[in-house]
């Protein structure tokens, strides 16, 4: 996308906000120790950039934030999570899903249907049957 001259530089920074490694940002203000407080959490990288409010733990995998994330909220530390992209889960056991083929030796799942899912089609199809009714 960056050799794509056509493509816009705040296009670029939004998307790769959502493809960097799980971040933690914690504000200066709640780390008494920071040698302390990293000892605590699951391997990670710190950086600490003095003319910075906060301090950024990057980890190799959601689990390890969500870990981290355990510690920070265990000892009352405020932090805001970066916006990496997390799996999103379309299966479950909940009664109201659309049952799912067993699959891996999976068994009695169902695909979770959401209702508003299909306001957007239909309100699309809405719109576009209208638009070629006054054409």
């Amino acid at each position: 996308m960056r050799k794509n001259t056509n493509t816009r530089k705040y296009q670029l920074k939004t998307v790769e906000k959502f493809l960097k490694n799980p971040l933690i940002y914690v504000p200066r203000r709640y780390i008494g120790d920071l040698a302390e407080l990293a000892a605590k959490l699951p391997p990670h990288k710190c950086t600490n950039e003095e003319k910075k409010p906060f301090v950024v733990f990057e980890f190799e995998n959601l689990d390890d934030r969500d870990k981290a994330k355990n510690v920070l909220e265990v000892n009352n530390i405020h932090y805001t999570s970066g916006k990496t992209l997390v799996p999103f889960r379309l299966s479950g056991n909940v009664e109201w899903g659309v049952p799912f083929p067993e699959c891996e030796e999976l068994k009695d799942l169902t695909f979770w249907v959401w209702p508003e899912s299909l306001w957007a089609p239909n309100s699309f199809t809405l719109a576009y049957l209208e638009h070629l009714r006054k054409a």
